[in-house]
């Protein structure tokens, strides 16, 4: 719903200064929080100092409360939440003995799906109940090695990027409770949650908590039945694996899977857990090349039908940006509108649900940052109304210089034949109808 219209959709967008400065230090992405950031600012979507828009027009703020260790143990395991909030309460020479034992360790066993910096350490907490135990076996115990090695600042990170997506949640209930409704569902956003790998009691793949489940169970106190839809180029198997028994939750998941690609699991015969779960995992396991006609394809003949089958009362999109062509996988070939046509056009303007949109991969740090954007601004109905060519002058335009500071919707696409088009994704899409068919 672009432009031109009278009514108006509330956009929520949760952001802190302790969000951004924790996010803007998370290994694999280093710098990306405040590059997304600081491009939805230069657009003007969201408040300003000297913002002249109609509030109706721009984002409102979500404030980013720190989660406590009782919101955070809704999901995880308790005394996994303490080691990780009590990890920046040590010495540094605990740090560097550990980082020397985590190196020469790495160096015998490459067998990691990620290269991230790899580190061990030593964690020194009062809230660590466990300090006679091994800390190194401890550490792989709680998945805190190679690809989500310790970083200074992690505790505030688990805190308030947990704290950022459960603000999200509170947003939705709020709006959904006030008596002056709008006839277009709330929308809120935390493009620095989506951290969809992380288990109940252990990292994994550069995910230390998953904020995706916890705001999952938030909204479950409102609305019965959730949609978690999740498009980022891995499988969201932290998220599968929380309500694989839940008739309650519809977990769809379409990600690459194949040899040696991370995480390997999101099989198309994973179908959940228990009797009265079955068919509540919906997975679309994906070749490479994977481009925008083929995934506008599932989401027509596949998502869409499920959505119908299950009506959900809201809805969770985990919207990574490592589908891009660019990102450094180099799997898929997605442009930004290719992903904005399913988040923006698909799910928030067709489906017209209370909608949580998180973050989640993305690689390719500006092209993310466009991606995100894009999207943010289709959330306010302005994707149209906006000069997309040049991007705005901000503190960051440098880091477009080698695109020739161009927004470029459509551009990037890249060589990859899709491997999908023809016989396998047409088998793919008859396998899953068959399933609604049998549902029905």
């Amino acid at each position: 719903m672009e432009d031109n219209i009278n009514i108006s959709r509330r956009v929520g967008y949760a952001c802190s200064v302790e969000l951004i400065e924790a996010a803007n230090k998370l290994p694999s992405n280093i710098g990306r929080a405040l590059l997304v950031h600081t491009l939805i600012h230069a657009y003007g979507l969201i408040p300003t100092s000297e913002s002249t828009e109609d509030s109706s027009e721009i984002c409102e703020m979500i404030p980013v409360v720190p989660a406590t260790i009782d919101n955070l143990a809704e999901f995880h395991d308790r005394d996994f939440i303490e080691f990780l909030l009590g990890l920046d309460n040590m010495d540094e020479s605990d740090i560097e003995d550990a980082l020397d034992d985590n190196i020469s360790d790495y160096e015998d066993n490459n067998e990691a799906n990620h290269e991230t910096p790899h580190t061990h350490i030593v964690p020194k907490s009062a809230l660590d109940s466990a300090q006679t135990q091994n800390p190194r076996k401890r550490n792989e115990k709680y998945g805190l090695q190679f690809d989500c090695p310790y970083f200074q600042g992690i505790s505030d990170y688990v805190q308030v990027v947990s704290g950022a997506s459960l603000a999200c949640a509170d947003y939705l209930i709020e709006a959904h409770n006030t008596s002056d409704k709008s006839p277009l569902a709330p929308v809120a956003i935390n493009w620095q949650g989506g951290r969809h790998h992380a288990k109940r009691a252990k990292c994994s793949g550069f995910c230390y908590i998953n904020d995706a489940v916890l705001c999952i169970q938030k909204l479950r106190a409102k609305f019965p039945r959730i949609l978690y839809l999740d498009i980022d180029l891995h499988h969201g198997d932290g998220v599968e694996t929380a309500f694989a028994r839940s008739p309650k939750v519809l977990c769809m998941s379409v990600h690459r899977y194949g040899k040696g690609f991370y995480p390997g699991t999101g099989r198309l015969q994973d179908r959940g857990k228990g009797s009265n779960a079955i068919d509540y995992t919906l997975n679309i396991p994906t070749k490479r090349g994977f481009d925008g006609e083929s995934l506008r394809k599932v989401f027509d003949e596949v998502i869409e039908p499920w959505k119908q089958w299950f009506s959900p009362d809201a809805v969770v999109v985990t919207c990574g940006a490592d589908g891009l062509a660019r990102d450094e996988h180099r799997e898929w070939n997605l442009t930004v509108n290719d992903i904005s046509s399913i988040v923006n056009d698909r799910v928030i303007d067709g489906w017209n649900l209370p909608t949580i949109v998180l973050g989640g991969g993305g690689y390719h740090h500006t092209d993310t940052a466009r991606c995100w954007t894009y999207i943010t601004a289709g959330a306010l109905g302005k994707r149209e109304s906006i000069n997309w060519n040049d991007i705005p002058e901000h503190s960051l335009l440098e880091e477009y210089a080698g695109d020739a500071f161009q927004f470029q919707i459509d551009a990037n696409t890249g060589k990859l034949t899709d491997e999908n088009k023809g016989e396998y994704l047409e088998s793919l899409i008859k396998e899953l109808k068959t399933r609604l068919t049998m549902r029905s």
